[in-house]
């Protein structure tokens, strides 16, 4: 902002120093405001472009809008925000996030070098274990989907599931044998998921 020209001092509340004051002319909108000149700092703006700069000012690598940098971001969350849905699965477990990958470039270059693209997910192969470059894959939505501790399947169940139930079993009885929603069974016996290829 350029100064206009001073217009005031006033000592403070414990006396001890003056604050001075003047007109300036915000580079951005034109607008002229009143500001505290005593600090010596030059301001940018007069509060127009604050947002722009704060956003500027934490955002390095300019890919906050990208969905890599979400998936960062959604990883950390899950293991250290504690008020995180997903947080006792994952950090209420002990998962963590190495300390590397707490910097987004690093974290990028990893998934640019692992085979990262829009249309695949961060998957740990370890399931209990930490994220990580030695524990870390890009994998596609059905894989992670089946990679799930919450389902427990593989197509050796799902064989199983199918013997079962050409041997007389119904879908209720399978359902409690393998401890697996009942839904997942009729996908399963009308070859919806795991079939065979």
């Amino acid at each position: 902002m350029k100064l206009i020209k001073r217009t005031r001092s006033k000592k403070t509340s414990s006396g001890k120093r003056w604050i001075y004051y003047g007109l300036f002319q915000c580079d951005f909108c034109k607008n002229v405001v009143e500001t505290d000149i005593s600090t010596g700092k030059r301001q940018l703006s007069c509060g127009c472009k604050r947002g722009e700069f704060i956003s500027s000012a934490h955002t390095k690598h300019g890919d906050s809008d990208t969905r890599v940098y979400a998936v960062w971001r959604s990883m950390k969350a899950r293991c250290l925000n504690k008020s995180h849905k997903s947080w006792p699965r994952y950090g209420g477990r002990g998962v963590t996030v190495c300390p590397e990958w707490h910097d987004f470039d690093v974290f990028k270059k990893w998934a640019m070098s692992s085979g990262y693209n829009e249309g695949l997910q961060l998957d740990r192969i370890d399931g209990d274990g930490n994220y990580s470059p030695f524990n870390c894959r890009w994998v596609s939505p059905t894989v992670n989907a089946r990679n799930k501790k919450s389902l427990r399947l593989n197509i050796d169940i799902a064989r199983a599931i199918r013997k079962s139930r050409e041997s007389g079993l119904s879908c209720v009885e399978i359902s409690s044998i393998f401890n697996i929603g009942i839904g997942y069974i009729y996908k399963i016996i009308n070859n919806e998921i795991w079939r065979e290829i």
